[in-house]
Parts: C-alpha cells; structure tokens; sequence
C-alpha cells in the first residue's frame, strides 16, 4: 500500500491531512446572515477547502429543514457547471431564529461529534454563532414507502441499534446520569404557557 502523503498532490495531502487530523470543529466569532451568505462564508471554509470560492462552487438550498436553513456547497467545474466530486460537498446549517430556546445547542453540538467518531453523524468542520459547517453525504430522505420497505427498514434498525449500544456504554461509562427527556419536555411546556 503507498503512503497517501508522498503519491497524492498537494491539495489532496492537506484535504486528507486537516480533516483527518481534525478532532474539534475551527470556532469563529461570526453571526452568518443569509442574505450575504455568498460573501461571509468562504473566509470560515478556506482552512478546509482552500481551493474552493464563488467562481468554482455552486450553492443548493435544502428545502428539508422546519426551523433551520441548510445550505449545500459544491465544487464544480468552471466551464461546465458541473459538480466535481458530490461527496466533497459541505453543508451549512444556519439555525432558525429563536430555535435555541427549545433546542440546546451545546447538547446538539456535544451529541454530532460523538457521533461523527462512529460514523453515525457527519463530520463538523466549523462552528460559529448561528450554525455549523459539516460534511456532506450524498443520499436523499426516505419516503413512507420507503421506510415500509423490509431491506431499508432493516438497515434503519441496524444503526438505530448501533446508535442506542453506544448510548448506553456512555451512560454506563458515566457517573451520574442524567435524563434530558423531562427537563426538555418542562421546556417546552413553558415556550406554549409563554405564548399563551
């Protein structure tokens, strides 16, 4: 087998040397707006794909999101639009207004990059005030029918049941703890009494 660091080109070296070696997501101290999402983002992203900028890449928004907006990024090819590599792409997830008063962030951020060492969740590259920059897998959402579906019913079960064993050796790994079910369900009973 060759050694990837001495055969592949230099960019290749860097990509498969940065997001291999990184173990935390880079922080920046920005709040992103969608309106000039074009401009803001390429500075967060150029530590991980310093390659890329408005001229080769191509933005999709993901209409799948109830109270965030998901972004997806890709290279292409300048001449012919077309995306080089899908599985290159990243995501950004912008976090919808005022979700973090039922949605705990820091939990959610703690939980993906546990996650992300078994493969059960992307890998997160960036993190700022108002969302997350994450890599991008290629696939599309299950349908009914397709959750109905004996194989891909079989296949959910198999990594609900991966995801569920690694929970509980966490928990009986852990000194104490803790249930999050309650306290989020008094949260959100107090957002409707909030409202009402």
């Amino acid at each position: 087998m060759k050694n990837p660091g001495i055969s592949c080109g230099k960019l290749l070296c860097l990509k498969f040397s940065l997001e291999t070696l990184m173990t935390e997501p880079i922080i920046f101290d920005i709040t992103i707006n969608f309106s000039t999402l074009e401009s803001d983002i390429f500075p967060l992203i150029h530590k991980i794909r310093p390659q890329w900028s408005l001229s080769n890449t191509q933005f999709k928004l993901f209409p799948e999101g109830n109270t965030n907006i998901i972004i997806g990024l890709f290279q292409i090819d300048p001449y012919s639009k077309q995306i080089i590599n899908e599985s290159d792409g990243l995501i950004i997830k912008l976090f919808g207004q005022n979700s973090d008063l039922f949605i705990d962030r820091q939990i959610e951020l703690n939980t993906l990059k546990e996650l992300s060492k078994y493969d059960l969740s992307n890998k997160i590259f960036c993190q700022f005030h108002n969302g997350l920059i994450y890599s991008y897998r290629p696939g599309e959402a299950c349908t009914r029918e397709q959750i109905a579906d004996k194989h891909i019913s079989k296949l959910i079960a198999k990594k609900l049941a991966q995801y569920h064993l690694l929970l509980l050796e966490k928990i009986t790994n852990e000194q104490n703890p803790k249930s999050y079910l309650i306290p989020t369900m008094k949260k959100f009973l107090n957002l409707l009494n909030d409202d009402s």
